[in-house]
């Protein structure tokens, strides 16, 4: 069914972030699902054990510098960075639970799959496309119990700089900051699996950073010199990261060497605490993503409440603007589905930005951002999906074409959304 361009479409999109699961108590499930075209197809089903409780959150490894807003959700661009460091936790997929435990999995292609041969019996068997081709499949790497079995790791969020740099939000209140090493020599864990390929080590931690209740989410800001937090106390925090106590910024002429600087000297990398609003949210602040607006280029941060409002906070001011917009349900999670800047060698181009939105009991919401002419901000749904029957907390979307009406118009995406009492996963088009 799938043919050898099927394989390089999915080379280039490999993983649809997810979320999955029953209840607490049931197994999590871990999802690698293919879109091509019209074609969907589920691959493989790979089953969590019980001691690692149910899957919070699911990031993708990506490679420094090859995360961009002009690209899709969860798209990638091929790794050409020669750096054998920088290129040695490509396609690993972390996953955040509820027992304290972060994991690593690894999407590999294999090309002579034995399905009488596999390496976990927790691993339903990847068989080859019709067509002959090669098959891929989630293998696990590294299983690490980072903190308590009480403590729910709530959020993943990878540094968009420096590789290997991460931050794990915690219900106990706490916000920690770690930093992935390749392990010499893998050790073996208790169960005999593949054990600890990788040594994460504690670069910072933050306590009571939400008066001690959950903090649910976090986001870089697009150059990684900024980390923001948001907690069920309705709280937004703004901490500088590996800059100088006092914030100062570095001049422009110096940016590519502070941040040279800051990736190999991993020691000093701390998130310094700068500024909090507790104000403007009127509950959990549950959605963090910073863009840029696409006439001006101006960075931006998006977030997004249970009290169902996505809302725009500017880095420059400090402050909130009046803009916001009513989604219906809580925002839980944010991604950039569209983004094309003015111009773009057509002068009659406005620009266009979109925002893919989980909203929870109301289902799925696209946004369009737009930057008027005054410079003010607006915001407008321009499509919805509701058909879900329980809570949508995570969405992710390909774009279906190149070259085509998706680049101009912004449309042309197949989208996945999830939900969680009904077990549902739900494709389809915008």
């Amino acid at each position: 069914m799938f043919g050898k361009k099927s394989l390089q479409i999915l080379n280039k999109y490999r993983f649809i972030s997810a979320q999955y699961g029953a209840s607490i108590q049931d197994y999590s499930y871990l999802f690698l699902i293919h879109f091509f075209f019209e074609c969907r197809k589920l691959t493989q089903t790979v089953v969590l054990p019980d001691r690692f409780g149910a899957i919070l959150d699911i990031r993708h490894v990506v490679t420094p510098n090859h995360r961009s807003q002009t690209t899709p959700c969860h798209s990638r661009q091929e790794n050409t960075d020669s750096n054998s460091a920088a290129s040695v936790f490509d396609d690993l997929i972390a996953i955040a639970t509820s027992t304290g435990h972060v994991l690593f999995y690894k999407t590999i292609t294999s090309p002579k799959h034995n399905t009488s041969n596999t390496s976990s019996d927790q691993t339903d068997p990847v068989e080859k496309d019709d067509d002959g081709d090669d098959g891929v499949e989630i293998m696990e790497y590294s299983i690490h119990s980072v903190f308590d079995s009480s403590i729910l790791v709530l959020s993943i969020m990878f540094h968009p700089v420096i590789h290997g740099v991460f931050v794990c939000t915690l219900s106990s209140g706490e916000v920690v900051v770690l930093r992935m090493q390749q392990q010499q020599q893998p050790l073996s864990n208790a169960t005999g699996g593949t054990g600890e390929r990788l040594v994460l080590v504690e670069m910072d931690r933050h306590e009571d950073v939400h008066t001690g209740l959950e903090v649910w989410t976090s986001g870089f800001s697009l150059d990684g010199d900024v980390l923001y937090t948001g907690g069920d106390d309705g709280a937004f925090c703004r901490f500088t990261f590996g800059k100088n106590e006092d914030g100062d910024e570095s001049g422009e002429e110096n940016a590519d060497e502070d941040k040279t600087k800051k990736s190999e000297n991993y020691d000093t990398l701390k998130a310094v605490a700068q500024t909090r609003d507790r104000k403007t949210h009127t509950a959990g602040v549950t959605a963090i993503l910073a863009v840029r607006l696409p006439v001006s280029n101006t960075e931006v941060v998006l977030t997004g409440s249970y009290d169902c409002h996505l809302r725009v906070y500017n880095p420059t001011t400090r402050k909130f603007l009046e803009t916001e917009i009513n989604l219906d349900g809580g925002v839980w999670r944010l991604e950039t589905l569209h983004f094309e800047g003015k111009n773009g060698g057509n002068e009659d181009k406005q620009g266009r930005l979109l925002v893919l939105a989980s909203c929870m009991h109301a289902g799925c919401r696209i946004v369009e951002v737009v930057e008027q002419e005054d410079g003010q901000v607006v915001m407008d749904i321009v499509g919805r999906m509701e058909e879900h029957e329980s809570m949508n907390y995570a969405s992710a979307a390909l774009r279906d074409g190149e070259g085509d009406e998706s680049k101009t118009t912004g449309r042309g995406w197949t989208v996945v959304s999830t939900s969680f009492y009904d077990k549902r996963v739900c494709t389809w088009r915008f």
